[in-house]
């Protein structure tokens, strides 16, 4: 086994184990943390508490993150409040991604510990198994976090409450703002760029072959049944498969419709020899390996992003 390991999208089956193998201290640095990622941690630790473990959440509050929910403080209230021996602390500035387990296992990363940076966005790791190098990049880190501050049970809730009456107050007054001229004309410069953002995905490559080659790529890394499948292909191409609009632009169907545009690719792969379908998982033609499906948890049911 060599000490390194190169991790690409997805960083969740990676990021998970590492969380199951920690059993003294585990040290989670990411600016953005939300109910997915601490759903996550909270499965790989096993639902109790472990007086044994030092557990470290290192994160960034800013006004920006509380407000659009990137830093989910709500779910960190609940997960701090099941695992007592969790330590939060801020360090403003901060955009490092790492995890670390037991000073020997470490991934440095662009992912945070959200639902977009361990399955939807298109990320990228190194995963460290040298024990010298993990020592390192663990004492860079409580470097980091000496220059932050901690934040006891009470700050965070506090912190929430605030949070809630901001999301609250920035809700009511982009309610009110709706009605209003200025909002319509801004509403109408953003479909317009929305819809020249879609011109551009489609006129180099038709739609068939950018959702293909999508399919291609996931299915590289292991079978998936066809939930999994259409599920992982929306959170690679959120813009071009959108649950809640159905547009036409240029005579190409975009949102209600992915699904069948999806479902029409698959077919054109399987017709050409490149992946075939059995046992209720789709694969690529030969390929040999356990499924990976993601299960409920991991595929929404209101985790975030």
């Amino acid at each position: 086994m060599t000490d390194y390991a190169v991790l690409r999208t997805p960083l969740l089956p990676a990021v998970r184990e590492l969380f199951r193998a920690s059993q003294r201290n585990l040290t989670v640095v990411s600016p953005f943390v939300n109910v997915f990622g601490l759903n996550v941690l909270r499965e790989a630790l096993g639902g109790k508490t472990h007086k044994t473990r030092q557990l470290t959440i290192l994160t960034s509050l800013s006004v920006r993150s509380i407000r659009d929910g990137s830093l989910d403080l709500d779910s960190l209230v609940a997960f701090c409040k099941q695992y007592q021996e969790c330590k939060v602390q801020n360090l403003p500035g901060l955009h490092a991604k790492v995890y670390i387990a037991d000073q020997s296992l470490a991934i440095v990363t662009s992912a945070n510990l959200t639902r977009g940076g361990l399955v939807g966005n298109y990320e990228y790791g190194m995963l460290i198994r040298d024990g010298r190098t993990a020592a390192r990049v663990h004492a860079d880190m409580s470097d980091y976090a000496n220059l932050g501050a901690d934040l006891e049970l009470r700050d965070l809730e506090q912190l929430a409450a605030r949070a809630e009456e901001l999301q609250s107050a920035a809700k009511n007054s982009e309610k009110a703002l709706r009605g209003s001229i200025a909002w319509k004309a801004l509403s109408s410069r953003i479909d317009a760029l929305r819809d020249n953002l879609l011109r551009t995905r489609v006129r180099a490559k038709s739609v068939n072959s950018i959702f293909a080659d999508t399919i291609r790529y996931i299915l590289r890394q292991g079978p998936l049944n066809t939930v999994d499948l259409e599920w992982r292909v929306q959170a690679t191409h959120p813009d071009m498969c959108d649950d809640t609009i159905d547009r036409v632009i240029d005579g190409v169907r975009f949102g209600k419709k992915w699904k069948h545009m999806v479902r029409n690719s698959q077919q054109f792969l399987k017709r050409k020899g490149e992946i075939e379908f059995g046992h209720g998982f789709w694969q690529l033609t030969g390929q040999i390996r356990a499924p990976k499906n993601l299960d409920a948890t991991h595929r929404g049911g209101g985790l975030g992003q």
